[in-house]
């Protein structure tokens, strides 16, 4: 098993080639072993030898994911199987979270309340917020300090809650079930609620999200338009890969 991890993670972090690594995870997680509690340290290893973790999470932990709901939808596991692997997931995440905040990343209770801060959550109907998670790991990694809110925040709690933190950026996830109509019903309420003098940003991700065309629903909102709003102030991606530096910007 050491040489067949040692094999798949030089492929990852040399080759850029994760699909051994991948099949090796989902067979620990699909196992009744203690193999299990490896993909947290995989993963702890894999960034500490450099690659960064937006593409661990899109190439690695975001395929993962999809290959276990894809099992399940398809018949080959069972409803168990497909919980449990997904809460191994989140149980690996965690581990890295912690590990980064002993490390001494900013965490949101800790940090100035003078720092930018990003709130992040998953769209009102949206009980998958694995993607919000790792969108709050990667900005906490940026040191960026995050209020995260989890799954199924209504629209309206969402947008009260970004008076409340006054975040600068707000991150929210969808589900592939949902449509451009879910996003519709986002915008307004965010629109409804915004100060026009604390101008943010908004991005959209996870589900189908990034091929929709959200711009017929930010037309005619004044959330894109207030004074200070930033030309690309409302953005979709498919990758965290992309959302980074737009974060950075």
């Amino acid at each position: 098993m050491a040489d067949a991890l040692w094999r798949a993670s030089r492929d990852a972090i040399q080759r850029d080639r994760f699909d051994d690594l991948i099949a090796l995870w989902q067979r620990w997680l699909l196992q009744d072993m203690p193999e299990r509690a490896l993909l947290a340290q995989s993963l702890g290893l894999l960034l500490e030898d450099g690659i960064p973790m937006d593409r661990l999470f899109d190439r690695g932990i975001a395929v993962l994911a999809y290959e276990i709901g894809d099992a399940w939808n398809t018949g080959l596991i069972g409803v168990g199987d497909e919980h449990l692997v997904t809460h191994q997931i989140y149980d690996a995440l965690h581990s890295i979270r912690l590990e980064a905040v002993r490390a001494g990343v900013p965490h949101p209770s800790n940090s100035a309340e003078s720092l930018p801060r990003a709130l992040v959550a998953a769209s009102e109907g949206n009980e998958h917020a694995m993607g919000a998670f790792m969108t709050r790991l990667v900005l906490e990694a940026e040191g960026v300090p995050v209020t995260y809110l989890g799954a199924n925040v209504p629209y309206d709690e969402l947008a009260a809650q970004q008076l409340r933190t006054g975040a600068s950026l707000v991150c929210v996830s969808f589900s592939i079930a949902q449509s451009v109509a879910d996003v519709g019903r986002l915008l307004r309420a965010l629109d409804r609620a915004q100060d026009p003098t604390r101008p943010y940003r908004l991005a959209l991700g996870g589900g189908d999200v990034a091929n929709m065309p959200i711009e017929q629903e930010v037309e005619g909102l004044s959330l894109a338009t207030h004074r200070g709003a930033a030309p690309d102030s409302i953005r979709a991606f498919a990758r965290l890969e992309e959302f980074v530096p737009w974060s950075r910007a």
